[in-house]
């Protein structure tokens, strides 16, 4: 298994970070803790990445719940951003008994990662405890109860389907504003945000991150993941860009970017040309889209 512990201690133990990479190319997952011994491995059948995935490769009679989890190390969540990547490929339809769903942090083990387990965290995915709109949702789980907290409509039946791999990202600030952004090609390198920046700080414990797949008896082994990450805000090399152009009127345009703006760059009038002999805009407002 490929684990990256970073740790930097400072004057306080508090202060300990720790960032987790897998990408599963060394074919081992000794390090995570399954619900069912056996029901997971980093298999060589249609990784996503490179030559392994972590896969749910277990086939059973019958309908059950999976699950998978590592310790997350001693990371304080309010010391910095945090953020959360990884790819995911779903081979079948999701519904209230067909879920994927992926505890960011919790207090508890893969044991009780899943609907009305003995658990509090956070986690995010489609369908979880029953819901069936196949959104993709972030929810908070009190005593094993989960509440809704950002719901991004995105379908993912309808967007990502069953032959498409997707990247996902979810940022959480040190305040405990959540953000989720998507990359339908699979990778993180058109990441587009869908879920609406929210506040929740009510769960603070780090001690795990996992996974709970539910599944009927013929849509077990349909699920993988790859190029899992977690720890601290990614810098983005990538510019942003335009996704939609509109006229709003004779002489003004309304653009669409794929990702929030930086306030004074994007209202930067040089940062702007038109063609046609018409040059730089005399003005440029972010509006409150930050888009």
């Amino acid at each position: 298994m490929k684990y990256l512990f970073l740790l930097f201690l400072f004057l306080f133990p508090t202060l300990i970070f720790s960032q987790i990479n897998d990408d599963f190319e060394d074919g081992d997952i000794s390090g995570w803790t399954e619900s069912s011994a056996g029901h997971w491995e980093a298999s060589a059948d249609n990784p996503i990445n490179g030559n392994f995935s972590m896969h749910q490769s277990y086939d059973n009679g019958s309908a059950s719940h999976d699950q998978i989890s590592m310790p997350f190390g001693s990371f304080d969540i309010t010391a910095q951003t945090t953020t959360w990547r990884f790819q995911l490929r779903y081979e079948y339809n999701p519904s209230s008994d067909n879920t994927w769903n992926v505890f960011l942090f919790s207090d508890n083990n893969a044991t009780e990662m899943y609907p009305g387990g003995n658990i509090n965290g956070y986690v995010i995915g489609v369908n979880f405890a029953s819901v069936s709109d196949d959104d993709i949702q972030l929810r908070k789980v009190t005593n094993g109860v989960s509440s809704l907290i950002i719901n991004t409509a995105f379908d993912w039946q309808t967007n990502i389907g069953t032959s498409t791999d997707a990247g996902i990202e979810i940022k959480r600030s040190a305040l405990g504003d959540w953000s989720i952004f998507i990359d339908e090609n699979g990778d993180f390198d058109n990441l587009v945000q869908i879920g609406t920046t929210v506040n929740d700080i009510s769960h603070n414990i780090t001690n795990y991150f996992g996974i709970c797949y539910e599944y009927t008896p013929t849509a077990d082994q349909k699920i993988w993941f790859d190029d899992i990450y977690l720890g601290s805000e990614i810098a983005d090399t990538v510019p942003p860009y335009i996704t939609q152009i509109a006229a709003i009127s004779n002489n003004s345009l309304n653009i669409n970017f794929n990702e929030n703006l930086d306030q004074t760059t994007a209202e930067t009038i040089s940062n702007y040309f038109v063609d046609g002999d018409i040059g730089n805009p005399t003005s440029a407002t972010l509006n409150s889209g930050n888009r």
